[in-house]
Formats: structure tokens, sequence, C-alpha cells
């Protein structure tokens, strides 16, 4: 039990230990008290020293390997998941079975002429843009809510609800990513809204992508949802 206990709580055991012995050396006067407590507490704290190397060796190797997990899941730069998410998020046919009882929804989202603010700034800037706008939508979602940088300037979140509550909170996101300071210059987005009908994935995140591209070619800085 000392060696499977957190160290703290072998210490108190031992102490415990060692007070039991000393109140029972009162009654029964064990001949060899002195030898045992000259031997038995440099071993008590010999013991407790190496169990302390071991609990923190396991501490230690326990946080890089969470840290590696997590590395795995998250893109580096916005603190949002990457793709790789999607193999726990879903089954092997790529269906998703989050928030059953609320509903689905899909929103894609675009951050409208991009590449200009990398010519004109550089790739610097570029990253603390897209570092801002993961840390508006990260403000605005739920605990609950999925946030993936889908690729480059490209975001996907999944979040729960109906559809037009997944149109209001896009038009929230919007809304504050275009009125925002992010240190570099003025931006805007797009936002494709759809609803997760059931079944593989892609469809639904197409139909999102429709709606985004619509978003795109009929004036940008809006939020459209899908129409089947």
């Amino acid at each position: 039990m000392g060696i499977a206990a957190p160290i703290e709580y072998t210490i108190i055991a031992q102490v415990l230990l060692f007070v039991d012995i000393i109140i029972a050396n009162t009654f029964l006067h064990y001949p060899d008290f002195s030898q045992f407590f000259m031997l038995g507490v440099p071993l008590a704290v010999g013991t407790d020293l190496f169990l302390m190397g071991v609990e923190r060796s396991y501490i230690d190797q326990y946080v890089i390997k969470r840290q590696l997990e997590e590395n795995a899941y998250r893109d580096q730069l916005t603190g949002a998941y990457n793709r790789n998410i999607l193999s726990k998020i879903s089954k092997p046919d790529t269906s998703f079975d989050l928030f059953d009882s609320d509903g689905l929804n899909i929103i894609l989202m675009d951050i409208d002429f991009f590449k200009k603010v990398n010519d004109t700034y550089g790739h610097d800037k570029g990253d603390v843009v897209l570092q801002s706008v993961a840390t508006t939508v990260n403000s605005l979602i739920a605990p609950s809510d999925i946030f993936i940088r889908w690729g480059g300037e490209e975001f996907i979140i999944f979040t729960s609800g109906s559809k037009e509550n997944a149109a209001v909170l896009a038009e929230k996101i919007r809304s504050a990513v275009e009125t925002g300071d992010n240190g570099v210059c003025p931006i805007t987005i797009s936002l494709g809204v759809a609803q997760y009908l059931g079944g593989p994935s892609n469809p639904s995140i197409m139909h999102a992508d429709k709606a985004l591209y619509t978003a795109k070619t009929t004036g940008r800085n809006k939020v459209v949802e899908y129409e089947s």
C-alpha cells in the first residue's frame, strides 16, 4: 500500500506507525526499541526519497505523453483542433454521433482575401490574424463545440442545436471578427452553415462548403445557410 499510494499518504502512514510503536513501547518496553529507530527511521526516509523519485518520474512521463497526444490533435499556430480530431469524433464510416439529442450543425468559415494580408503584411502578420480569429471564435462558441482549423485560412465548427441557432452563432462570429482589432489590419470572414442529417459526414460538410461558396461569390462578409 505504501508503494502504490501517493507519497504524502505513505509518509503519513509511516509517521502513524512510528507513533503507534512509541505508544506501545510505553506499555510493553520493547528490548530493541532504540535499535529499531536507528534502523527504521533511515530506512523510512530512504524509502520515501525513492518513492518521491519514482512518482516524479511517472508524473513527468505522464505529462509528456499527454502533451504529445494533445499535439497530435491540435493546430500549433491557432490552438484549434486539426483534422486528426475527426478520427476521435467520427465512426469508421465517418458518421457523427455528436450532440445526438440536440442535433448537429456545421459552420464552415473562410477569411476573406487572406492572401492579400500575407502579400501586404507578410506571413508572420498573417499568422497573427489567424490567431486572432481563432481567439475570437473560441470566445463565442460553447465548451462542447468542436473548432477545427480545416486548412490554411479555413475553419470548421461542429455545434449543437438547431440550424437557426447555428446561423445566429455564425453571425456573431462574423460581426466580432469584422469589428475586432487583430493588431494587423481590418478583415472579414464568410461563413456557410449546414445541418448534419446523419450518415457519412462528407455530404453535410459539402453542403456547408456550398453555402460558403455562395457567401464568397455574392459579396463575402456574410453568413449563408445551405438550402436543399
